[in-house]
């Protein structure tokens, strides 16, 4: 197992991850799982055969876990170090047992992407990392400036010929392209609860895949590729990613009066909207990833 430091007392947002509620439940739905082990394996295409991993938002430490499965694949060695701000999912992280330790570990810390480069140092001295990565999180930043510092961070990490990857579902693509049932589901959990959209409430800040390819660039980084995909996720990942609290806090975010309601009853009410939904027809859920590596100059 890795091993993990810290506690977050800032991080006082409801909708925190618990054991009732957190991504463990969604991350191991197949089509997110494909996707996201198809970019690392894009990764390991730019990689030295021993190397460094600084991963921020790394939550349930998925990235981690498909590097380790790439080394193991390719005969590389490798060392991460995975940074949320969230202390319950940082210590589910740490859980895993890495099926060859030798091959690859993963630490973990508890700590925002503000904070990489400083706790990235106090793990690895002066060395530095092959590859950052900040997958399926940038969009989690509620400030625009703080998701160009997240970049950053992992910029000043790397060191020459490092790559940093991101990936998003997110985009202004992505959602723009999803299905149609994202929508439905929406609306119908507001309808179960008897509530209309707050035209007040300004929803989450989303930016194209291009502008996410700028604040790479702004730093330094040149891109070396650049994709997208489409995931259908499965209803059972769909359950488990309403017992997520930051996606119930962005699906409700703008519902009248929904600061009055619990996070279990709005994810239970979620999953019965869902449930209605697809008694009365086959849902699609299918959802855009956009998807990058950027190398730095040698």
């Amino acid at each position: 197992m890795g091993e993990y430091i810290g506690v977050n007392p800032d991080l006082k947002t409801r909708f925190r991850q618990t054991p009732e509620h957190n991504f463990g439940f969604f991350v191991k739905d197949p089509g997110y799982l494909a996707a996201n082990r198809a970019l690392v394996r894009e990764v390991f295409g730019f990689l030295p055969d021993d190397f460094i991993n600084l991963d921020i938002g790394c939550g349930t430490g998925l990235v981690g876990q498909l590097a380790a499965e790439g080394s193991l694949r390719f005969g590389y060695r490798g060392i991460g170090l995975g940074i949320d701000p969230d202390t319950y999912i940082i210590q589910e992280a740490s859980k895993f047992r890495y099926p060859d330790p030798d091959r690859y570990l993963s630490t973990f810390r508890v700590g925002y992407a503000a904070d990489a480069v400083r706790i990235f140092r106090e793990v690895f001295g002066e060395r530095l990392a092959h590859w950052g990565s900040i997958h399926d999180a940038i969009h989690e930043i509620p400030k625009v400036e703080d998701r160009q510092e997240a970049f950053n961070q992992l910029a000043l990490s790397v060191g020459k010929n490092g790559v940093v990857s991101y990936n998003s579902t997110f985009t202004t693509e992505a959602v723009g392209e999803s299905s149609r049932d994202f929508v439905r589901l929406k609306s119908r959990a507001f309808d179960i609860f008897g509530r209309h959209r707050d035209k007040n409430i300004e929803e989450m800040v989303r930016l194209s895949a291009a502008a996410y390819l700028e604040m790479m660039k702004k730093t330094g980084l040149i891109p070396i590729y650049v994709a997208y995909r489409r995931v259908t996720l499965s209803l059972i990942g769909m359950v488990g990613i309403l017992k997520y609290g930051p996606f119930l806090g962005g699906m409700y975010k703008d519902m009248e009066g929904v600061d009055d309601i619990s996070v279990e009853e709005l994810s239970e009410v979620g999953i019965r909207a869902l449930n209605e939904l697809s008694a009365e027809r086959t849902l699609d859920f299918t959802r855009r990833f956009d998807e990058a590596i950027a190398q730095k100059p040698a």
